[in-house]
């Protein structure tokens, strides 16, 4: 076995599409298995997998998988760029080839390249596709097996917050110079200029032909969720997006993975979720305040209390958790207490809540 070396000029040459500005992708799916060698060598002896020893017969099937060095592991599987039909020929037979025989590790990933030049003749900026790519996250991590493992495939946004609560950040991804476009290692690669790459997915589940044909349909659904959001606010059409991802998740086809990976956590209702995070708003507001009485209040004298550590600290604590939604909170900053403020922001946030 001879795999081509990265990127290689002969690689590059058997991977390279005609123009044009349908939805054809890409795929990688790497292996970190070494003992399936003498699997893949039959393939490539088949002429299934093209390596530089049957470069010749290039060509021969519909698809065209070709093995290739990489660095963070054994081997990738690269495939030509193609429609879904001939992508999931290509998968069914490795799936086939390699059932039982691999063990892939958590950072053993599934790449999808995204054809820019159909993403641009539908209106989609890379960003839109970041910003699909930065709301489904969550669930995208749930079904891709690397159990928290983002070293090559990182959110943007911190994975602390849940849908609803990204959605304020997702719709500061505006700008087509935002620094993400430097680093190719997030969840969504914007950095090429011929592809966008969807990296979250992952070949742990060891060329399972159910998992990889759900990622290609799912990078789909990304384009397809991009294209409805052009314009809009995730913030504000937040019933919208998750209605949409609602309805692609719980397609019949994806029963079993659904269950396994308990995807119905992320479907609460618009209400459910928004209650569910202001109610945790308010406990990390207890907690910081409690905190803040332990260190700050309790035991010191009245004179020691307004220190400037402690007042900064305050105004960090009021800061960090007043939304506009809990309304005015006043108060005379010659003449006030901590506890007095507190109170009032703890009974804004009950209050807002109730009104849910």
């Amino acid at each position: 076995m001879m795999t081509f070396s990265y990127h290689s000029c002969d690689a590059d040459e058997l991977l390279r599409p005609r123009s044009t500005n349908g939805n054809i992708k890409g795929i990688e799916l790497e292996i970190s298995d070494y003992n399936v060698r003498d699997t893949l060598q039959e393939l490539i002896n088949s002429n299934e997998v093209i390596d530089e020893t049957n470069i010749n017969r290039a060509g021969e099937k519909d698809y065209t998988i070709i093995a290739e060095d990489d660095g963070s592991v054994w081997v990738e599987l690269v495939f030509k760029a193609c429609n879904n039909r001939t992508l999931l020929q290509g998968v069914k037979m490795l799936s086939e080839a390699f059932d039982g025989k691999v063990d892939n590790n958590n950072e053993t990933s599934c790449h999808i390249h995204l054809n820019n030049r159909h993403l641009r003749s539908r209106g989609i900026r890379k960003t839109d596709i970041m910003k699909a790519t930065e709301f489904l996250f969550p669930i995208l991590g749930a079904i891709s097996g690397r159990q928290g493992d983002y070293q090559w495939a990182k959110p943007m946004i911190s994975l602390n917050k849940n849908l609803f609560e990204r959605c304020r950040s997702i719709d500061d991804l505006d700008s087509e110079d935002y620094r993400y476009h430097d680093d190719r290692y997030y969840g969504c690669n914007v950095t090429n200029s011929n592809t966008t790459e969807i990296r979250i997915f992952s070949n742990k589940y060891n060329f399972n032909y159910d998992y990889i044909k759900m990622y290609i349909e799912t990078a789909d659904f990304i384009i397809d969720l991009a294209e409805e959001m052009l314009g809009k606010s995730y913030h504000t059409n937040y019933e919208l997006a998750l209605e949409k991802t609602k309805e692609h998740f719980e397609k019949r086809k994806y029963k079993d993975i659904f269950e396994r990976h308990d995807l119905g956590k992320f479907f609460l209702s618009p209400e459910e979720q928004r209650k569910r995070f202001y109610n945790q708003e308010l406990e990390k507001f207890n907690r910081e305040y409690a905190q803040f009485t332990r260190y700050h209040i309790e035991g010191i004298s009245e004179e020691n209390r307004y220190t400037t550590t402690n007042w900064m600290t305050f105004l960090r604590i009021i800061r960090n958790y007043y939304r506009e939604e809990y309304g005015r909170i006043k108060f005379d900053i010659n003449n006030f207490s901590y506890e007095e403020v507190f109170e009032l922001m703890i009974k804004g946030m009950e209050e807002y809540i109730s009104s849910l």
